[in-house]
């Protein structure tokens, strides 16, 4: 990160946090403030906690914990932050406090998917006859053959992280983010990912043509990475795997065209849509929030 972003980002955290001191003197002490990454976050939080919780979207987990932090060292009470676990578990992060709180999996369109929510999502876009055939001839769930499909994805960004490679998978153009061109590396009858099209594809997104070509032990780290046995729900990306589950309706398991293709973003939405409060219980981040909640009184966490 350049001293520019450096600064930029400061500055930001500065704003949010001057946000949540201003709101904390302005509303009753019982009051909940939660800090997430984006409006996506909020959107699904705010229909599984109490109704009465105020949301500080602040655009990236840096600035979310960043933020949490000078909470914590101005002793602003009643807030806490739910980020995406991202590779932390892998990595084993140093990043704890008492007040932040990770997904369970990877992030929260994984966590997410490992519930009924998914299976709406898939039967709404897919054929289930094309859905059946596919798990009987691979002898797995759909969610557990993408989550394979995804992989060399998530190995890429894992090298990505630990190498500050600076590679991007996503921009921002006109305050919409465009997503690597997934078509360009996946066969879309057979969902096979075509490794050295997917470098490319990354390579050419991020203005870093050649990058692996003409750095060998790089390429060597990630066959390396490649070859280890990682908890695919911690390694997969969301992101990835929407986009990826899109160009599986057009032919795989659906019979779309690609004017008709639905979007990565449209099934983000459809699957909050779909994830229901009876989900979010049974998970270890639902558990550690009551423990917070007991904790934390007089601060009420759970909707009621």
């Amino acid at each position: 990160m350049t001293r520019q972003n450096d600064l930029r980002t400061e500055t930001d955290v500065q704003y949010f946090f001057g946000e949540i001191k201003l709101w904390r003197e302005a509303v009753p002490k019982n009051s909940l403030g939660i800090i997430v990454e984006a409006k996506s976050d909020e959107k699904l939080f705010r229909k599984l906690v109490n109704s009465k919780t105020t949301f500080f979207s602040v655009d990236g987990w840096t600035k979310a914990i960043d933020t949490l932090k000078l909470c914590e060292n101005n002793e602003i009470v009643g807030v806490l932050s739910i980020i995406d676990a991202d590779f932390k578990r892998i990595l084993v992060s140093t990043e704890l406090s008492e007040n932040l709180f990770f997904t369970d999996f990877h992030d929260k369109e994984i966590m997410m998917a490992h519930s009924q929510a998914w299976l709406e999502v898939l039967n709404s876009f897919g054929e289930p006859q094309k859905i059946l055939r596919q798990e009987t001839e691979n002898k797995k769930s759909m969610l557990n053959f993408l989550l394979d499909v995804i992989r060399p994805i998530g190995i890429l960004r894992l090298l990505n992280q630990q190498y500050n490679l600076d590679l991007k998978f996503k921009v921002l153009s006109n305050n919409k983010y465009k997503f690597i061109d997934y078509e360009d590396f996946i066969d879309d009858k057979t969902m096979k990912i075509d490794e050295n099209n997917l470098l490319k594809t990354v390579e050419n997104k991020s203005q870093k043509q050649g990058l692996f070509k003409n750095n060998l032990e790089l390429l060597k780290e990630f066959e390396k990475l490649n070859s280890h046995d990682f908890d695919l729900k911690e390694l997969g990306n969301g992101h990835d795997l929407l986009n990826i589950l899109a160009i599986a309706f057009m032919n795989f398991i659906g019979n779309r065209k690609s004017a008709n293709k639905v979007l990565g973003e449209a099934l983000e939405e459809s699957l909050i849509l779909a994830y229901r409060l009876d989900d979010f219980v049974n998970t270890k981040l639902f558990q550690s929030l009551v423990e917070w909640e007991e904790k934390n009184e007089p601060f009420k966490v759970q909707r009621i």
